[in-house]
């Protein structure tokens, strides 16, 4: 190979190497994008949901029934003196548990039985929420453990609407972000909504009647406003 040609091909390796070096330099263009959007919402409850534990408990299991029975005699006059409806009552069958003596080797012998406990939930249904307050104090006299939670019949409607808001959110913010890398969306190829509401985190758990009630956990509370938040993560394909 004379000299003449040795330097064209060096130059042809050079000019080479300089384009791939380009080439690799060039900072590759993401192939999807993944973002965020969230909504909420405030809404008016609409009825006060009780959920009711009653417990007794005696060593003869007639007695402890019979006790259960009192105690629910006593609830079920509460709700007809607040107007709650028959049909907006629900009461699960008791259940039967024996406590015994701890033993440190943990052989129980019938020698070690001290009571039979009878337990049973309760669920009410309140819609005249005005007599929220004073259902609350009759409720916590009865020695019971109860729940309250504030109830809106357009629950199941505000979710389906938040999360559909979630999701418009995240779409305009990845046009955004591909608009600023030159690019368009595609389709979603992977979505996740999350939902958060304060429907149980307000009301608390409450009773017997020697706890005292905490002001700011009262029947109140239950005609303040459901907020429904909703939380969308969302990957689209950039073209």
């Amino acid at each position: 190979m004379n000299r003449l040609n040795r330097r064209a091909l060096c130059v042809l390796v050079g000019v080479l190497a300089l384009l791939a070096g380009s080439v690799w330099s060039e900072p590759l263009q993401p192939s999807q994008i993944t973002t965020w959007g969230e909504s909420e919402v405030l809404l008016e409850p609409d009825y006060v949901e009780w959920v009711v534990l009653i417990q007794s408990q005696d060593k003869l299991p007639k007695l402890a029934r019979a006790v259960n029975d009192e105690i629910l005699e006593s609830l079920l006059d509460i709700a007809d003196q607040y107007d709650i409806d028959e049909e907006d009552i629900s009461s699960g069958e008791p259940a039967y548990d024996q406590v015994f003596r701890d033993r440190d080797r943990g052989d129980t012998q019938i020698s070690d039985y001290l009571a039979t406990k009878v337990s049973r939930r309760v669920a009410l249904v309140m819609r005249e929420m005005d007599g929220a307050d004073e259902m609350l104090e009759a409720v916590h006299s009865l020695g019971v453990i109860y729940v309250i939670r504030r109830k809106s019949t357009r629950y199941d409607e505000e979710v389906r609407r938040v999360k559909a808001q979630a999701l418009k959110r995240a779409r305009i913010n990845a046009e955004e972000q591909a608009a600023a890398l030159g690019q368009t969306i595609g389709k979603a190829i992977l979505a996740e909504v999350y939902i958060r509401d304060n429907n149980n985190s307000e009301g608390g758990l409450f009773g017997p009647p020697d706890d005292p009630i905490e002001p700011d956990k009262s029947a109140a509370d239950a005609r303040g406003k459901i907020r429904i938040q909703a939380y969308a993560d969302v990957s689209f394909l950039l073209e």
